[in-house]
């Protein structure tokens, strides 16, 4: 799958790794293009249907309002949280990311398995009854997903946990991006799009993108001696190949990015928390806290820059300033 952007939108900004997406478009913007440029190709394409668990590695996906899809795997649109409401993921409880998805015999059964754990099997038509999800503060009505989910989900992860189901027909939600504290958006230049909504369980945009040549150059830069990171500690949906092998290329896409004719715009650069150092096969933090560790020196976020981060190991992929922090781009695939 080719990566193409206009020849004319190539100029350079400066330092995104890690890009989040976060409005699926229907059509080609109203803007003008004069020609496009091949900068890469699809790699790899992965989902994380329940947030933070296994990933699925994809040659192929569709795209929703929610992300990617698969089959009737979805991006992202199961979530866990606590009798309080309050969301959950790996950085509360590291067993979520040995738990594994697939579909079941009909559309709307899911099939969940955990090391050590029977099957739970879990039809949609019998997660009817609705709930709120405490996503950041923001209050999302869902549906919640039985007391049986809710036996399996708390056994195993060994406190009260309930699953919470992303009803395909509920409002879109607001992202914890608040341009009042953390600058303004750019002139997008488009009609019709809010930019400021998401519609499944991730942070902040429903697709995040990453370039295996940059993922190449951490490593490049990691001690000697210690194992090779992935995309998997990234948790990114696309994953990219430079067309000149050349880390951080990524950096340089500003306009219209294509991979077939879907087209998706980028919002901006993905923030890394403590879970890029967890190891993808074991439910263990890295002691040597790496990746972040050697991201810091190269890719540091100044938190004071960002009021609203809170959690001081926060890292940035990108090396921008706080007036770089939204950027308008585009990217599309089969």
């Amino acid at each position: 799958m080719k990566l193409e952007i206009p020849a004319a939108d190539s100029a350079i900004l400066a330092a995104f790794s890690s890009y989040i997406a976060f409005k699926i478009l229907t059509k080609e913007p109203e803007i003008k293009i004069s020609s496009k440029k091949l900068v890469g190709h699809v790699e790899e394409l992965a989902i994380f249907p329940l947030k933070t668990c296994r990933g699925i590695s994809l040659k192929k996906a569709k795209v929703c309002k929610f992300g990617l899809k698969s089959g009737n795997l979805i991006d992202r649109f199961f979530a866990t949280r606590q009798l309080n409401g309050v969301k959950t993921s790996a950085i509360q409880n590291l067993r979520l990311k040995l738990i594994e998805i697939k579909e079941g015999a009909n559309n709307d059964e899911f099939i969940f398995s955990a090391p050590d754990k029977k099957p739970l099997v879990l039809n949609l038509a019998d997660c009817s009854e609705l709930t709120i999800i405490d996503f950041y503060g923001d209050k999302i009505v869902a549906k919640d997903g039985g007391d049986a989910a809710a036996e399996w989900f708390s056994t195993y992860l060994g406190e009260e946990a309930r699953l919470t189901v992303n009803p395909e027909g509920r409002d879109v939600r607001k992202t914890n991006w608040i341009p009042e504290k953390n600058g303004p958006a750019l002139d997008w230049r488009l009609k019709g799009i809010d930019f400021l909504k998401t519609d499944n369980f991730s942070n902040h945009y429903p697709i995040q993108l990453i370039s295996s040549d940059s993922i190449d150059d951490i490593n490049s830069k990691l001690p000697a001696n210690r194992e090779k990171i992935s995309h998997w500690n990234f948790r990114s949906n696309i994953i990219a190949k430079m067309l000149n092998n050349t880390p951080w290329d990524e950096d340089n896409w500003i306009g219209r990015l294509y991979i077939g004719d879907c087209i998706i715009a980028m919002a901006r650069e993905s923030l890394r928390c403590p879970l890029i150092t967890v190891d993808k096969e074991e439910i263990t933090v890295c002691q040597d806290d790496e990746p972040m560790k050697t991201l810091k020196t190269f890719r540091k976020i100044n938190l004071k820059d960002v009021p609203f981060l809170a959690e001081k190991k926060l890292c940035k992929i990108s090396g921008l300033k706080i007036k770089f922090f939204f950027n308008l781009f585009f990217f599309s695939w089969n």
